[in-house]
């Protein structure tokens, strides 16, 4: 089947995608903004590039046509742990989705203890069974689908 993009409702994209890339790991990724305030959030659109060197893709979606939190913090200061999930922190990664003002720190309304990283400045969930810091290599703009 081809599918042309121009010619599809954004509705009907999102639920092929959903269909070719399931089951998709999820990234709960910490960064922190320039102010200093620590950003946790689940994304799922995430997946390995290559092990050597070792890179990952993140996608990151507007909401209402602004860069979400972890996006602008990833712009500006170019750091981030990358979490995995587990079935005991679920609930609290559910909640970390939460669209709050910049000024908030999800780990604490989601009532997740933190460690300091050894490697990069954004802070590390104490629970998570692995996570690793990363330093961004390069951010593209996506297209913008108009219909």
């Amino acid at each position: 089947m081809e599918i042309k993009i121009a010619d599809t409702e954004l509705k009907e994209i999102t639920s092929i995608f959903y269909r070719i890339l399931i089951p998709r790991p999820i990234a709960w990724v910490s960064t922190i903004s320039k102010k200093g305030i620590d950003n946790l959030a689940p994304f799922s659109f995430y997946g390995g590039v290559t092990a050597n060197p070792p890179i990952v893709s993140l996608g990151i979606g507007k909401r209402n046509g602004k860069h979400k939190d972890t996006a602008q913090n990833l712009l500006d200061t170019k750091e981030c742990v990358i979490h995995l999930t587990s079935v005991e922190l679920s609930e609290k990664m559910v909640m970390t989705s939460a669209d709050l003002p910049p000024e908030n720190d999800e780990f604490e309304m989601a009532g997740i203890s933190k460690l300091k990283s050894t490697d990069v400045k954004p802070s590390r969930i104490r629970k998570s069974s692995h996570c690793d810091g990363r330093e961004i290599i390069s951010s593209y703009r996506s297209w913008k689908h108009t219909r």
